[in-house]
């Protein structure tokens, strides 16, 4: 197998390319997924991209990643609070 160089326009052309239409399709796909499943149908890909996760780094999440989530977490519902009554979030 004969590998190529990669170049930097080959770099710059791909940073620049419009993802508009794919960024679409996939808000496309997943509005479909869930009108046809539910919840689930996104539930299911997050267990699924968690079992992967572990099967290629079986200590995962670690106490960090679990504490950090945590964190996020604590944030988000502080947020959905603060939305629920009527507040403006903090920025």
């Amino acid at each position: 197998m004969v590998s190529k160089a990669v170049r930097a326009e080959d770099i710059r052309a791909f940073v620049a390319r419009d993802r508009s239409a794919i960024a679409a399709l996939k808000v496309a796909h997943w509005a479909h997924q869930y009108r046809l499943h539910g919840s689930e149908a996104t539930v299911g890909v997050g267990r699924d991209l968690f079992d992967h996760a572990q099967a290629t780094r079986p200590e995962y999440p670690d106490a960090r990643e679990r504490d950090a989530d945590l964190q996020d977490h604590i944030t988000l519902k502080r947020l959905l609070d603060r939305v629920a009554h009527g507040h403006r979030p903090i920025r």
